[in-house]
């Protein structure tokens, strides 16, 4: 996700009879990322990566020799 802390707007053009509106762009990211965690829930596109990012470890895993992998996945809250 985006990380607040290091997004700029480098341009803003505003016209000349509207104010810049400085909290704007921070709405507008806040909205876009709830808005797209959102859709990920609603298409199951956390859990398919959950999925296949389990899989790929326990491969990774077995290749270099592991013979007995158990991974389990914990969400901060």
């Amino acid at each position: 996700f985006v990380k607040e802390s290091e997004t700029r707007v480098y341009l803003r053009n505003t016209g000349l009879l509207c104010r810049p509106d400085p909290n704007l762009e921070t709405e507008a990211r806040q909205i876009a990322e709830q808005r797209l965690l959102e859709y990920a829930l609603e298409q199951g596109l956390l859990e398919r990566a959950e999925k296949a990012g389990l899989t790929q470890l326990e491969g990774l895993l077995r290749r270099l020799g592991f013979e007995r992998v158990e991974l389990s996945v914990q969400f901060a809250d």
